[in-house]
């Protein structure tokens, strides 16, 4: 009887042993299915990072569609503040065109022009047939130059709007003074070209039509004054007095205070010029006479009006 429980006892111990074996089996089996479950394929690291992923794609596209929204109200601002310029603007407006500073390049150009004209690199007025001056090297363009007369220097700097062309949009500006001096000598009838084929590239810069300043001409003036000023006037008058500026504000635009001269011969020896006592255009040699330049800007050029300079309205180009 007591052999009998003994192996009995011994039986039970050794299913116990079998059955643990069994669970560990087992345990490890589901440890490697819940490893490979987290780690492998669509796991639970897989979906975290997938969620990662998928809430910094949403962010990044809450932040697109943010700043497409600023940039669009920001668009709507400009539209208001800034508008084309021929939309806007005005003849004898200001505009705050920069045709930046003097350089030894532009004296490289202007010598390099046709009829040899010579530059005196100086604010002393040219005293040499042909010769450009009155102005230095790091001076502005936009200034005016020494004067023929310091009783009538330019009554205004800068650039003002000369012409509007209907059809195109172009909007034409004109040095408000003289930026620079010429001298025409008494026996000039081998230089009465020169200022018509100066080279004014150094008065662009990227607003500017490529190849568009000019020194302002005769033809030029009568074509302007018959559009603004008087449109019975004969393109072919040869000396004009203007109107009073009171009966007809452009005439300032026209006649700026100066003595100017106009980039057209006379005759074999004289230039055109402006002759500010008695308002008029005249003909004359032997003097040092400023110059005026026209400069016409690109049709996508944007502006917003500025702060009015003598009572006349201005304009800061903002872009294109």
């Amino acid at each position: 009887m007591s052999k009998k429980k003994k192996k009995q006892v011994k039986r039970e111990k050794g299913i116990t042993l079998v059955a643990l074996i069994i669970t560990v089996v087992v345990m490890l089996i589901l440890a490697g299915v819940a490893i490979s479950a987290v780690v492998d394929g669509d796991g639970l690291f897989s979906k975290t990072r997938q969620a990662a992923e998928a809430y910094e794609n949403a962010v990044d596209k809450e932040s697109y569609m943010l700043e497409n929204l600023m940039g669009q109200i920001d668009h709507y601002i400009k539209e208001e503040e800034e508008t084309p310029i021929e939309e806007t603007i005005e003849v004898g407006d200001f505009v705050n065109y920069d045709a930046g500073t003097w350089t030894e390049a532009d004296f490289n150009k202007i010598t390099s022009s046709p009829g040899s004209p010579t530059v005196n690199k100086s604010s002393s007025l040219p005293t040499s047939q042909g010769q450009f001056g009155g102005f230095t090297a790091g001076q502005s363009r936009n200034s005016n130059s020494t004067p023929y007369d310091t009783s009538y220097t330019p009554d205004y700097s800068g650039w003002r709007v000369w012409d509007i062309d209907e059809s195109t949009g172009e909007i034409t500006l004109i040095s408000a003074g003289h930026p620079e001096t010429y001298y025409h000598g008494i026996n000039p009838s081998a230089s009465t070209d020169i200022l018509r084929n100066r080279d004014c590239s150094m008065y662009e810069n990227e607003y500017a039509k490529s190849g568009s300043a000019e020194v302002l001409t005769k033809e030029e003036f009568d074509r302007w004054y018959k559009k603004y000023i008087d449109s019975s006037v004969d393109d072919t008058w040869d000396v004009a007095t203007f109107p009073a500026a009171s009966t007809q504000p452009l005439i300032t635009l026209a006649e700026n205070g100066s003595y100017f001269w106009l980039a057209s011969p006379y005759d074999t020896d004289g230039l055109y010029y402006v002759y500010p006592y008695n308002r008029l255009v005249d003909s004359s040699l032997g003097n040092a006479f400023g110059v005026r330049v026209l400069v016409s800007l690109t049709s996508d050029v944007q502006v917003k009006e500025g702060t009015a300079t003598g009572g006349v309205t201005t304009w800061d180009i903002v872009g294109k």
